[in-house]
């Protein structure tokens, strides 16, 4: 048996069944379809209240009875602070929203999350509505707080306004969709003024435009294709006007928003119809600022993984003083050119440890704007567990003489340098490689828990990949996995001949138990450069490669950067 017992010490795993709650608490709070909206209908069906020009909602059945003090009874959310809204000057019956930003909160809460692009938290039961149904691409960022509007605790958002409906707790129908086009129209007094809000009959020919009988408008080409083919009735709900011309554009209104269109390209687009209520109604914009932070999708990623953030913008400004965590450790970013790109990037690696919790952890971003605005972005990552496997080892003699934690301390403190080494610019381009070229066999997994004789080390797990040669000799040239420069050759007790690389961003490689050492400290390599062979240096009860791969000092499974360019 090939090995290297190097490990790193494990942290306590967690309760399952918190997650399991948590994961209850999402299905309940959401509904359990994940391609159909909760309270909406599928495509070709009549939704359950139907708009015409000029009408209001129906189905008042659910929508909460006011108070005698003007409040409403029965559909507060709990632990969420509503605004005693007014009524609107310009639209009867729609509320003030309070668009105010706010500053943001000391502390994160798992059912609380601030977004600070435009100021405004949102909260359960809203967050985990907006989070499985797509988060921002789809609905965009909260422009208003909590606020009630006839009848109904709501939110807006940049392209929706959510309803909350206290009779629907717990089941799909919680959280809805409101009819934020037909507000649009209203406060922009379109509706009885534009004739292109009139009904019409249905055409004789219907090749080139589908007559929709439910709100007695037509769709044609570009908006035709465009609302059928992504099955828009779930989000937009149907027409309620005629396509026509506004503001150089080429606009159709829909119960729950507005589509447009470039009227050279044809290009359809999503309008931002929570940004034009808000300025229709003439209240309070949000300063928002053209930064983009790219994240890993569904704002999760499993123990082991790499973590890259990114901040970008196409506007050629960057944040300044700007500082950001995980959970409670610093980021380290740095500025970059990447390829085809004008502007440049702010970009930060983060290894996430094998042994860390699985929870979520908020990522926590403090910056100024270029208009001297102090800025802060708070999301929400979570870790989740994945099962490296157990490997069995049949030892001879103590446990004590090959798991000498004194050797890794002492191999630790030689190598403390390499762990905080940190160069702002990228030193390879590229996916990198396996450092064997002759066949090999993987005998121990990356962060893969022990056996020894049977019983289970709870406090170690393997730190990286060990490749043994298939000849099962020593002296197979080992190859740099990328491009860097040598920061460490040495000998160490019981990582035997050892060399590190560093490439860049925090990023480091390892390649332990070489027989013999090719390079020096401060030697530039080029990916594929052989830095040793093979052997059994060290605590090793055979010939093989223990390769390991550290972000900011956190070991991470190597093939996430086989697996992924993180360079591009």
């Amino acid at each position: 048996m090939n090995f290297s017992p190097y490990s790193k010490r494990a942290g306590i795993w967690p309760v399952l069944l918190l997650l399991l709650l948590l994961f209850s608490f999402v299905l309940t709070a959401c509904g359990g379809d994940a391609t159909t909206l909760p309270g909406e209908t599928s495509p070709g069906t009549t939704p359950s209240t139907t708009l015409t020009p000029g009408s209001t909602a129906s189905g008042d059945a659910n929508k909460a009875t006011p108070s005698p003090t003007g409040g409403t009874q029965g559909n507060v959310i709990p632990g969420v602070p509503t605004v005693a809204a007014t009524p609107s000057s310009q639209t009867p019956g729609l509320a003030q929203a309070p668009t105010q930003a706010l500053p943001p909160p000391s502390a994160t809460s798992p059912d609380s999350l601030y977004v600070g692009e435009t100021g405004h938290f949102i909260k359960a039961p809203f967050l985990a509505y907006w989070q499985k149904l797509g988060g921002y691409p789809v609905f965009g960022n909260p422009l208003s707080e909590v606020y009630t509007q006839d009848g109904l605790q709501v939110q807006l958002f940049e392209q929706a306004l959510l309803e909350y409906h206290p009779d629907q707790a717990g089941k799909p129908g919680e959280i809805t969709l409101g009819f934020l086009g037909r507000d649009l129209a209203q406060a922009q007094k379109l509706i009885g003024a534009n004739a292109a809000f009139a009904q019409v009959a249905k055409p004789a020919d219907t090749t080139a435009e589908e007559f929709i009988p439910e709100t007695g408008h037509t769709l044609a080409e570009p908006f035709k294709s465009f609302w059928f083919g992504q099955g828009l009735i779930k989000f937009l709900g149907y027409p309620i006007s005629q396509a026509f011309d506004q503001d150089g554009l080429s606009v159709q209104y829909f119960e729950r928003g507005r589509l447009e269109a470039n009227p050279a390209t044809k290009a359809v687009n999503y309008s931002n119809s929570g940004d034009l209520l808000v300025a229709a109604e003439g209240w309070p914009a949000p300063q928002k600022f053209d930064l983009h932070l790219n994240l890993p999708p569904n704002l999760a990623i499993i123990q082991g993984g790499t973590l890259l953030v990114q901040l970008s913008n196409s506007a050629g400004w960057s944040p300044t003083d700007l500082q950001g965590k995980f959970g409670s450790t610093a980021l380290k970013f740095a500025s970059l050119k990447l390829a085809g790109s004008d502007s440049p990037v702010l970009r930060a690696f983060q290894g996430i440890d094998p042994g860390l919790d699985p929870q979520a952890y908020p990522l926590t971003l403090t910056f100024t704007d270029k208009n001297g605005v102090s800025r802060a972005l708070i999301r929400s990552v979570q870790v989740n567990a994945h099962d490296y496997g157990t490997q069995d080892l049949a030892l001879e003699g103590s446990l004590d003489a090959l798991a000498d934690h004194q050797a890794d301390e002492y191999d630790d403190t030689q190598l403390a340098g390499a762990y905080n080494i940190f160069t702002p610019k990228f030193l390879w381009q590229g996916a990198w490689s396996y450092p064997l070229e002759v066949p090999w066999t993987l005998t121990t997994n990356f962060a893969q828990r022990r056996t020894y004789n049977g019983k289970l080390d709870t406090l170690y797990f393997h730190g990286g990949l060990d490749l043994a040669p298939n000849s099962g000799t020593e002296g197979a040239n080992i190859h740099v996995a990328a491009s860097g420069t040598v920061v460490y050759t040495g000998l160490l007790q019981a990582r035997g001949n050892a060399v590190a690389v560093d490439h860049g961003m925090g990023i480091t490689s390892y390649y332990f138990h070489m027989s013999a050492i090719n390079v020096k400290v401060g030697q530039q390599l080029q990916a594929g450069d052989v830095v040793g062979q093979v052997g059994s240096t060290g605590r090793s009860t055979g010939a093989h490669l223990h390769w390991e791969v550290r972000v900011n000092g956190i070991i991470t499974d190597p093939r996430n950067f086989i697996n992924t360019d993180f360079s591009k």
